[in-house]
């Protein structure tokens, strides 16, 4: 659902590099073979060494979660993953002995081989370790050294049946680097450079490549990795955000859930890797968490109306049981509207120690309100301040086909799960100001038993628990 790179399009580039043959034309290069240099085994091995780096460093982190010590007793047994892993980690080990020692930092920029095959694996390594970066976007590390998830995908990207699909690609990887090698291994008379040790040696380093492919294809016989866990790996995308977007009012109904979609990756984004302080934070003022309750008033509302628009387009159909579905969801989304609401007006007499402004992450709660509205509504001009009384989309215009259906539910999927997640951090935020004597009433509104000479006073415990209280029914209905 959006343009940030995937994992998937590093390994497809690596699996498109390592599928040319070198004995037709160069890819990389977008040159036929023959107007190249054919280097010498020496070049190819250092080459393929630097490869079999990267892909050691793979399995070092998929034998942290399918070869754990608790899993010891799994991972001697022939068929499992664990098993596999381990026999991965010592094949990989053993064909680099047979290779010249190399390092990633052999890999520049600009520094190509004459050879096409060398350019060609060191292109695979390059995409290859950009990959296993963009996998480590998502997990950082604690000042004790231990893991700690940067993002919402980290508990996907160090999942089990992700790992399992990652090991699978790596035996894929292993393979079809085995068959180039063999090929260069290979003499006659158009053979590179070469001696017979070193033509050994290289053939060595593909046998283990091989063994290392066998020990997977083992694990998938007996415990096969599905297509929808290798997709998964595939669409773990880059832990950045898009850059902030507002609807132009030209957009189609993808393009409006593309948008709606990057906006509240964006909203969680912020909330997981930039918290704000409550304690100290000057972010922190009744003026964003009131704007932020009643725009996710406005959201709830928006995706009500969506879910039971599709629903009528469900029954056009003919499919009654979804249909169903659907209107039961959006009995909920007005349940949450509902709860949104009573969160907004329970600020209406709290007050913080920091006002008149709002937080850029509030902001975009706003943004979140826009995509939702001008996917629900006909006027491409809507805004939040025309209010709900406008004429909604039609069925048809909303999903022309069936299969448009799941598309505006994952936007409304994406919109309510950052409702959840708002309602929780904002409760969390509430906690620690009140702890913090940042939440304030106005003294006036104090009993007569309360003698404070100041306007106002800090929240007493009750009106806090009204906003806790207010904050779990949000969270409990956008759930």
């Amino acid at each position: 659902m959006t343009g940030r790179p995937t994992f998937g399009d590093f390994a497809n580039a690596a699996r498109g590099l390592l599928r040319h043959d070198p004995g037709t034309r160069d890819t990389a290069a977008g040159h036929p073979t023959h107007t190249a240099r054919a280097g010498t085994i020496e070049e190819f091995t250092r080459s393929m060494a630097s490869l079999l780096a990267v892909m050691d460093r793979y399995c070092a982190d998929i034998t942290t979660v399918l070869a754990t010590p608790a899993r010891r007793d799994e991972a001697r047994l022939p068929g499992t993953w664990p098993y596999a892993s381990i026999q991965v980690q010592e094949a990989l080990h053993n064909a680099a002995a047979f290779l010249p020692s190399a390092s990633l930092s052999n890999i520049r920029p600009g520094d190509l081989h004459d050879d096409p095959a060398v350019r060609r694996l060191d292109a695979v390594a390059a995409v290859l370790a950009a990959g296993r970066d963009l996998l480590h976007t998502h997990v950082s590390t604690r000042p004790d050294g231990s893991p700690q998830d940067s993002s919402e995908w980290a508990p996907v990207a160090t999942s089990e049946p992700v790992t399992r699909a990652l090991l699978l690609e790596l035996g894929l990887w292993a393979r079809r680097t085995a068959e180039h090698g063999a090929r260069i291994a290979l003499p006659g008379p158009a053979a590179r450079h070469g001696t017979s040790t070193e033509r050994e040696q290289l053939n060595t380093a593909c046998q283990w490549l091989w063994m290392l492919d066998s020990a997977v294809r083992v694990a998938q016989h007996h415990q096969p990795v599905s297509a929808a866990d290798v997709s998964l790996l595939h669409a773990i995308p880059v832990n950045t955000p898009e850059p902030r977007r507002i609807p132009g009012g030209t957009e189609t109904i993808i393009g409006l859930c593309r948008g709606a979609t990057s906006t509240a990756e964006r909203i969680r984004h912020a909330a997981t890797i930039h918290p704000v302080d409550p304690k100290f934070s000057p972010a922190l003022t009744t003026d964003s968490l009131r704007h932020t309750a009643t725009c996710s008033t406005v959201i709830s509302h928006n995706c009500e109306i969506l879910l039971r628009t599709l629903a009528t387009r469900a029954r056009q159909h003919g499919s009654e049981a979804l249909a169903d579905r659907l209107l039961g969801s959006a009995d909920r989304a007005n349940r949450a509207r509902l709860a949104w609401l009573h969160t907004a007006r329970a600020w209406y007499e709290v007050t913080s120690d920091t006002r008149g402004t709002i937080a850029p992450n509030a902001a975009e709660t706003g943004d979140l309100a826009l995509w939702t509205g001008r996917l629900a509504y006909a006027d491409p001009a809507w805004t939040p301040a025309l209010g709900p009384s406008h004429p909604t989309r039609t069925p048809e215009a909303l999903a022309p086909k069936p299969g448009d259906l799941p598309t505006v539910v994952a936007a409304v999927h994406q919109a309510t799960e950052t409702l959840t997640q708002i309602a929780s951090a904002d409760h969390e935020q509430i906690q620690a100001a009140a702890q913090a004597r940042r939440l304030l009433v106005p003294t006036r509104s104090l009993p007569d038993r309360f003698d404070i000479p100041h306007p106002f006073a800090p929240a007493p415990p009750d009106r806090i628990e009204t906003l806790l209280v207010a904050y779990h029914n949000a969270r409990v209905a956008s759930a």
